[in-house]
């Protein structure tokens, strides 16, 4: 299957959010959205990636 990290192209086998972001990042340093919608971490397992998948990986930001 091919997703879309960051606007880079990747073929993955993980079918679950959090197996994909466990293998290509570290969760606790980023927030994640899936085709622009924002993943509760709580979500993550639950979560199934389909074909074409844009996920992108959000670094927090402080001050305002």
């Amino acid at each position: 299957m091919i997703v879309f990290l960051n606007g880079k192209e990747i073929a993955t086998e993980h079918l679950l959010l959090k197996e994909f972001v466990a293998e290509h990042a570290n969760a606790d340093n980023y927030a994640v959205a899936v085709n622009e919608n924002f993943v509760p971490r709580s979500d993550y397992g639950t979560v199934q990636l389909s074909d074409n998948d844009n996920i992108e990986l959000l670094a927090p930001m402080v001050g305002g």
